[in-house]
């Protein structure tokens, strides 16, 4: 697994965004519990997902008008 071979043999920090909004409980693959002292979890609200996503139109650099799709 990437994020283990990280940790592990990279001796490296790993940080797990969870974006799933609706669940209550952390991948156990991703995120064994109790976490290795190189790892940390954090779980986005929705809030945090809503100020990362694009408006509903833009214009593109060339004057494109690009429309999200209405069933994302």
């Amino acid at each position: 697994m990437p994020i283990q071979v990280v940790r592990e043999e990279l001796g490296l920090h790993v940080t797990v965004v969870n974006p799933v909004l609706h669940s209550k409980h952390r991948s156990a693959a991703l995120s064994p519990d109790p976490l290795p002292a190189n790892a940390s979890f954090i779980r986005l609200s929705a809030r945090d997902v809503a100020e990362c996503q694009l408006p509903d139109r833009i214009v593109s650099p060339k004057g494109a008008r690009l429309v999200k799709p209405e069933t994302w």
